[in-house]
């Protein structure tokens, strides 16, 4: 049998099977042998699996149908009951959760008045449900409709899936682009039509930016929409129609063109008061934080008018930062937007403009000649820092009038320093002060950390815990709310028991409890790169002090360690005299991105930094 009609055979065997695949999967009816299903072989660790997903773009009607069915297997599957549907209103699902009681279906209703539609921005609006009477065991059965294409169709999730199937129903009207991203199998039974089975689940390892990037799956992107002698709209054929597409929008560009009042006097005020473009644009950024983040990211504002926003004093990161940038014309800068993919939405093409995958906006701004990329929706971070999720490569320049690509990455890196004063007592106890300086990224993350605790006793208690069993008799902290400063934090205590001791010895860590105990790197080799959202530089500096009556038995050797790449690296240094004994740990990550050819050095690495954490030093009293 010669190649070609090898190919042709295998073709038609997954057409058909496809074919009967769908046939047999029918909305609001589950078969019992699905029900009783307790464990999904393929996968015997799934919480749940994806028993089927079927859709189907209508391109007469310019609808997409979509029919997914979820069995849940345990209780962590328990938050696959819970659905957030993109672009839709609550007349648009449909929903059952089968049980099997005493042998028996047992069939459940989604209710309307249980679907929450929730604005996103204009009349566009996502809906936000949790299906009723779920259990260990239940059949979760949606449909689903809306009105356009699929922006994106996933094969693969964090959970198994035994089929899936796509039908994008061609049409002379719609001309689109499709990209097809991830590492699994998808059968393109033709240039339309694309099923998977079996998938298994995508194991997300640490310090990746979003799954969304590496998850099986297409994405589509309509560039034009054309009936002739009727409609026509031109949305990413290139970045000048997408650009035209966007100011010709109320949400965006017209939004872009307003002053609003509450712009005016936020003006007038810091006029009034600031006497530097750093004033002014400090005195910006805090005003602009009386508008509260919604943790909802968006390209466009919410409201026709940001009146409304501030009103409301809550808004998307589209009302935010379209609101900072008209505060910052009306200083006197020259602003504009860049738009962008945030890193947990996935990598914006270069080659293809996509107006679905831009989900976000910040400011752009020249000050001095020079320019400054600014983004208002955290609050733990000054004027000059921008949130770590805006770093996904690079960002659209989009002016009214001209464009352009613009690199996004961290100028300031997570810098923390510790330094610890120990002294060991003559009982085998110790006391420490321990004075800890978290700077840029990492006063944010201190920050974020520190205020989610509803006081500082409440914070200083889970600190306690954190050092075990101790006694802390002096503790402050300095410039928490302050954003352009490094946050300064120190604690002394003393043991209240004995350091470990293993026959006449003592055993102390200089690293106290900041030490790596297990490698988070667990597979030998990864398919995906290690992303980091900025540039990490930690030292620990400590200096232990023996009493008269001890004497030091042994100190770690000196290590040191660089990747390759010199992408990452460490040292590790100790010397001593008679009474003391001196150590320095200084841990670097110089780059951003570890490839996966580069992995397999990296992960060893941190081995390496594991093992030296574990080293001791040893002391004992002496004879």
């Amino acid at each position: 049998m010669n190649l070609y009609l090898k190919s042709g055979v295998v073709l038609t065997l997954l057409l058909a099977m496809a074919i009967v695949k769908a046939e047999n999967i029918k909305f609001g009816t589950v078969s019992l042998s699905d029900l009783e299903m307790t464990v999904y072989e393929p996968d015997s660790t799934a919480s749940a699996v994806i028993l089927s997903e079927i859709g189907y773009f209508d391109a007469n009607r310019y609808m997409t149908f979509i029919h997914k069915r979820i069995k849940i297997l345990s209780n962590e599957g328990f938050s696959y009951a819970d659905q957030k549907i993109r672009n839709c209103k609550k007349s648009d699902i449909r929903g059952y959760t089968f049980n099997l009681a005493n042998g028996k279906i047992e069939k459940t209703k989604l209710e309307s008045t249980k679907i929450f539609e929730v604005r996103a921005y204009n009349d566009r609006y996502d809906c936000n449900f949790a299906m009723p009477n779920v259990k260990v065991g239940s059949i979760i059965d949606l449909e689903i409709q809306f009105v356009g294409m699929p922006e994106s169709w996933f094969f693969q999730y964090s959970i198994p899936v035994s089929y899936s199937e796509l039908e994008i129903e061609p049409s002379q009207y719609i001309t689109y682009t499709k990209n097809f991203f991830g590492y699994t199998k998808v059968n393109w039974i033709n240039k339309n039509k694309w099923t998977a089975t079996d998938v298994p689940a995508f194991r997300a390892e640490p310090d990746i930016s979003t799954t969304e990037n590496f998850r099986t799956h297409v994405e589509f992107n309509i560039t034009d929409i054309a009936i002739p002698g009727i409609y026509y709209l031109s949305i990413n054929r290139d970045w000048n129609s997408l650009r035209k597409f966007l100011y010709d929008k109320t949400s965006f560009g017209r939004n872009l063109e307003s002053t609003p009042g509450f712009i005016k006097d936020m003006a007038t005020e810091i006029t009034s008061h600031a006497s530097s473009d750093a004033e002014k644009l400090n005195m910006a950024f805090d005003r602009i934080h009386i508008i509260k983040w919604n943790k909802i990211h968006s390209l466009y504002s919410s409201a026709t008018s940001l009146n409304e926003v501030y009103k409301d004093k809550s808004g998307s990161s589209g009302d935010i930062n379209i609101a900072l940038i008209l505060l910052l014309r009306r200083l006197g800068f020259v602003a504009e937007p860049i738009v962008l993919s945030t890193r947990d939405n996935g990598f914006l093409p270069y080659s293809q403009p996509a107006e679905n995958k831009l989900n976000h906006v910040i400011a752009y701004a020249v000050v001095n000649g020079e320019p400054l990329y600014l983004d208002a929706t955290d609050d733990t971070l000054p004027y000059n820092l921008l949130p770590r999720k805006n770093f996904n490569v690079h960002g659209q320049l989009m002016a009214k009038d001209s464009l352009g690509w613009i690199e996004l990455k961290p100028a300031k890196k997570e810098k923390y320093t510790t330094i610890n004063n120990i002294e060991v007592l003559e009982n085998g106890n110790y006391k420490a002060s321990v004075t800890q300086r978290a700077q840029d990224y990492a006063a944010a993350d201190y920050r974020q950390q520190f205020h989610s605790f509803n006081s500082e006793e409440a914070y200083k208690e889970e600190y306690a815990k954190q050092l075990g069993n101790v006694q802390i008799s002096e503790y402050s902290i300095t410039d928490a709310d302050s954003l352009a400063k490094p946050v300064n934090e120190t604690i002394v205590f003393t043991s209240a028991e004995p350091m470990t001791q293993v026959g006449d010895e003592y055993y102390i860590n200089p690293l106290l409890w900041k030490q790596v105990k297990s490698n988070p790197y667990t597979i030998p080799n990864r398919e995906y790169p290690v992303e980091f959202g900025a540039l990490r530089e930690q030292m620990v500096v400590a200096t232990i002090r023996i009493p008269e009556n001890m004497e030091i038995v042994s100190i770690p050797e000196n290590s040191s360690m660089m990747t390759p790449d010199r992408s990452v690296g460490f040292i590790y240094n100790v010397s001593k005299n008679d009474v003391s004994i001196m150590f320095t740990y200084k841990f670097n990550v110089n780059s951003t991105t570890i490839l996966p050819e580069n992995y397999p050095n990296f992960r060893e690495l941190f081995n390496q930094i594991v093992k030296k954490h574990a080293e001791s030093i040893v002391l004992r009293k002496k004879v």
